[in-house]
Formats: structure tokens, C-alpha cells, sequence
């Protein structure tokens, strides 16, 4: 649609009007019949758009899942480090005292040296030990402050010891649910299948775009031109009386408005046809499109065949882990009847303070052994949650939080 306006002046004696006012207005319709047709071709750009901020916040949702898992990771490693210094402490501290009584023995001429130097020997064993465990528990301290803090530059910060109130977690419900459960919950909830679902559908709107590029370009087109004059008469007009007068509107408002009075219309109704031969650029375009759209389908095919092996997996995992627990609550559970018994039999005499030593070291081996197979069961439980896309459910986390930076309530 185009409209404009002139306005000419002259001294020219036959001219009748002067200055003499122009006015136009074109307004042509076009509707592509072929190429370029509908909506969806035109707002291409648009859809393409929206899709990819989809993309965008379900990268930011698969990065809040990550951190999350990584921070539960470290916080069970500290769950681990933390009760085996409880276990190191409390065997270090046995020792302690099975030496002071042997040592008192020893004064006693009741037990050989050999006695003592076994129990010094054990002593020095416990205390290596703890401070491994020590060592290992400060190192992650350093690690769940680093994850959940902006800063440990803080020497308080920094000192500051951190002791894990949960010891172990709340029952998952994956664990109880059939596998093809939990892969369709996979399929639903995992950010990477909807990202290359998504990749998908603008791989196939690329597609039908250039196929459609490809068509004729036939159009259906309809114009209308209107034109409108006006003008003062001429002062130096010297036609003639009647030659020189004029009905003419004399401002602009009425030469426009003649415009639209079809007066002077012009009208066109017809179709353009435009065909290129051998569109080769067009044609690149296609089988770019075509490899890569098959490419995001092959892509997606195998996404969810990998979401179907990290699910068993990670189920496979999680019921070994539940075993290794019951063999290892077991064995801790034996090792502490051993030790009881070794106690009383060592107050009646029937066993020497040396031997109940060495049950009560089995039982601490026994009680780190079930440690550390309760931290591989809480890991086990943190990635079923991470393969089957739950973890932010489970956690209570909502992400529009976590895009907002702003907590409205605690997980």
C-alpha cells in the first residue's frame, strides 16, 4: 500500500491551477497460492524461536538436575567420612583401654610383654587409621562447602566443622517401580529426550519450509488505484474566463478526499506465475534438510535406547547396592555377637584381652564395610532418580525458583 502527496507551484499562463495539488493511492493485494502458502511457512522464523527458548530452559532444567545429583554425591561421601571417624574413634578408643588393662597386667607379671607390644602394635594401627579417616573427612568438608557456599575464603568458614544430620535417606519410590515403569517416566521427565524431540520438530519444520520453496511461485493478486487533484486557480491563468475557472477542491484535504470517490479508479484482478528450472540452490537446501532431519531421528531413536540401558542400569545398581547393605548389616551384626562373646568369655577367663582386641577390630572392618555399602545404596538411589528425570520431584526443587534465583519455599 503506498499513498502520496505533491504539490506544484508555476507562472506558466496556461496553467489553470497554480500551485496544483496531486494526490494518489496505491493498494495492491497478494495471496501466494504455491510457494510460500499458509501460516506456517511464514512464521517459520517465529516457531523456530519459541522452540529454542523451550531448549534453552531445558538445558537450565538438565544443569539444576546435575548440580543437584553432584551435591547429594558429595553430601553421602560426607554421610561416609563422617561415621568412619565415628567407627575409627570408637576402635582407637577400645584399643586404648585393652592396652592400659594389659599394660597393668604386665606389672602384674599375669601376661608376657609379647602381650603388650601386640596391643601397642594395634594402637598405632587405630591411629593411623583415624587419621586417614580424619584426613578424608576434612577433605569433604572442603568439598560441600565449596558446593553449597559462593566463597570459603572465610577462615571461620573455613574451620568450620560440618556434621551431617541425615545418616540415611528417605525410601525411594523407583525402587519399588517395574522397569517399563520407570522408562516411560524416563521418557517424560528426562530434559535430553524433549531437547532432541524438539531438535526434531525444527528439523522437520526446516524441511517442509524448503519443500515448499521448491513449489512454483503462483500468485493470486488484486489493486486498486485511486488518483485525486485540486488546486487554487492560477492568477496568471490568461485562457480565458471560462477556461480558467475551475470545481476543483482548492486544499489537500479535498484532493484527497477525491481519492476515494472513484473518480479516477484504476482496478486489476490476475495471477503471477513464476517457475525456475533447475533450482539447484533449492535443491542443496532439501537434502541438507532431509540428512538432517533423518540425523535428529536417528539421534532420538538412540537417545531413548540409551535411556532405556541407564535406567536398567542404574536398577541393576540399586538392587546390588540393597543387597551389599543386607550382607554387610550381617556381617556387622555377627561381628558384634562375635565381639560380645569375646568379652564375656575374656571376664571368665577363657579368652585373652588380645583376642577380644582382635573381634573388636573385625567388628569396626564389619562396621566400615556397612558404611560404605549405605553410601553406595543412597548413590545408587541419587542416580535411578537422575536416570528416570525425578530428581527434582523427589527433591522438591522447583525450577521456576531456580530461574528466578529466588527461594519461595524450601525443598
Amino acid at each position: 500500500m503506498t499513498d502520496y502527496g505533491e504539490r506544484q507551484t508555476t507562472n506558466s499562463i496556461y496553467n489553470i491551477l497554480s500551485p496544483e495539488l496531486t494526490t494518489g493511492f496505491d493498494l495492491t493485494v497478494n495471496q501466494p497460492l504455491l510457494q510460500g502458502f499458509g501460516l506456517a511457512t511464514n512464521q517459520r522464523f517465529m516457531h523456530i524461536a519459541k522452540k529454542n527458548i523451550q531448549l534453552t530452559d531445558l538445558a537450565f532444567r538438565a544443569q539444576v538436575i546435575a548440580t543437584l545429583t553432584q551435591v547429594e554425591n558429595i553430601y553421602w561421601d560426607l554421610v561416609s567420612a563422617y561415621q568412619d571417624v565415628q567407627v575409627k574413634t570408637s576402635s582407637l578408643a577400645f584399643a586404648n583401654e585393652t592396652l592400659d588393662d594389659d599394660q597393668k597386667q604386665f606389672e602384674l607379671k599375669n601376661i608376657p610383654a609379647m602381650q603388650v607390644m601386640k596391643d601397642q602394635a594395634a594402637v598405632a594401627t587405630s591411629e593411623g587409621d583415624l587419621t586417614v579417616s580424619k584426613a578424608t573427612l576434612k577433605l569433604n568438608e572442603l568439598l560441600i562447602k565449596n558446593a553449597l557456599t559462593k566463597t570459603i575464603d572465610d577462615p571461620a568458614l573455613a574451620e568450620m566443622p560440618v556434621i551431617p544430620l541425615d545418616r540415611m535417606g528417605p525410601p525411594d519410590p523407583n525402587a519399588t517401580q517395574p522397569i517399563n515403569q520407570l522408562i516411560a517416566e524416563a521418557e517424560k521427565n528426562r530434559p535430553d529426550v524433549s531437547e532432541d524431540k524438539i531438535s526434531m520438530q525444527i528439523a522437520q519444520n526446516n524441511l517442509r519450509t524448503i519443500k515448499n520453496e521448491l513449489l512454483p511461485r503462483l500468485s493470486l493478486y488484486g489493486q486498486y488505484i485511486g488518483a485525486g487533484f485540486g488546486g487554487q486557480p492560477n492568477p496568471n491563468c490568461q485562457l480565458g474566463p471560462e477556461d480558467c475557472s475551475t470545481t476543483l477542491p482548492d486544499d489537500f484535504a479535498g484532493a484527497f478526499k477525491n481519492t476515494f470517490n472513484y473518480s479516477s479508479p484504476e482496478y486489476q484482478v490476475g495471477f503471477q506465475l513464476s517457475v525456475t528450472l533447475r533450482n539447484r540452490v533449492a535443491k542443496a537446501d532439501q537434502f541438507r534438510a532431509v540428512l538432517d532431519y533423518r540425523q535428529k531421528e536417528i539421534t532420538f531413536e538412540q537417545q531413548k535406547k540409551n535411556i532405556l540401558l541407564d535406567v536398567r542400569n542404574s536398577q541393576y545398581a540399586l538392587e546390588q547396592a540393597q543387597a551389599r547393605v543386607d550382607a554387610a548389616q550381617k556381617a556387622r551384626d555377627l561381628a558384634q555377637k562375635t565381639f560380645d562373646i569375646s568379652k564375656q568369655e575374656q571376664k571368665l577367663g577363657a579368652m585373652s584381652a588380645y583376642d577380644t582386641l582382635t573381634s573388636e577390630q573385625a567388628l569396626a572392618v564389619a562396621e566400615s564395610a556397612l558404611v560404605v555399602a549405605q553410601t553406595a545404596f543412597e548413590k545408587a538411589k541419587v542416580d535411578i532418580d537422575r536416570a528416570t528425570g525425578s530428581t527434582l520431584e523427589r527433591m522438591d526443587v522447583s525450577i521456576d525458583d531456580a530461574k528466578s534465583g529466588v527461594v519461595t519455599h524450601m525443598p
